[in-house]
């Protein structure tokens, strides 16, 4: 949805409405991070520190100093949606609303891939389902996700889900497993 609107800010380069949600993300952290220190658990963030460094140092000697700032921007984004959760979930029982959105909103995401399984949306050439993401890959990700959280649901002591919901959660689970087979990743 975001690559749909795109805003021209040079030549060759431009803007989408992505940008302004990684901006976003990235200052909610910030304020978060200089409101809460105390929440930010720095020896888990060690390694994405790390890396970001890693990264910066090797980029100084780029031909696309634009380009390599939006990379980096992106992946500082990345880094801050990982810190989110330290700021929000404080008990066991806090996971669970976290997990119930991940649940609810891979809803869309697998309405569009059945309706490309089943013909009446457009896949890629090789029939490989992306269903709202821009690359079947990107979508084979985001489906591990949605599958770690239905069985962290079931491990986990807080969820006490009747029989019914497991058996929807069992064959939600077996779609997804599907889905992720018509990837192909």
């Amino acid at each position: 949805v975001h690559e749909i609107v795109q805003i021209n800010v040079g030549t060759g380069t431009s803007l989408t409405p992505g940008a302004a949600v990684n901006a976003l993300l990235i200052a909610i952290t910030a304020v978060l991070a200089l409101c809460h220190p105390d929440r930010v658990c720095w020896r888990v963030q060690t390694g994405w520190i790390v890396f970001l460094v890693f990264c910066t140092i090797m980029s100084l000697r780029t031909p696309d100093p634009i380009g390599v700032a939006r990379f980096m921007l992106v992946l500082f984004s990345y880094q801050c949606a990982f810190m989110l959760p330290f700021f929000f979930i404080r008990t066991a029982h806090g996971v669970k609303p976290f997990i119930n959105i991940i649940l609810y909103s891979s809803i869309v995401p697998s309405l569009v891939a059945t309706a490309q399984i089943l013909g009446l949306l457009p896949s890629d050439i090789d029939w490989r389902i992306a269903s709202t993401f821009t690359h079947p890959n990107i979508f084979a990700f985001y489906l591990l996700v949605v599958g770690t959280a239905v069985a962290y649901r079931f491990a986990s002591p807080v969820f006490h889900d009747s029989t019914p919901k497991r058996v929807v959660l069992i064959a939600y689970s077996g779609l997804l497993c599907l889905f992720l087979l018509t990837t192909q990743t």
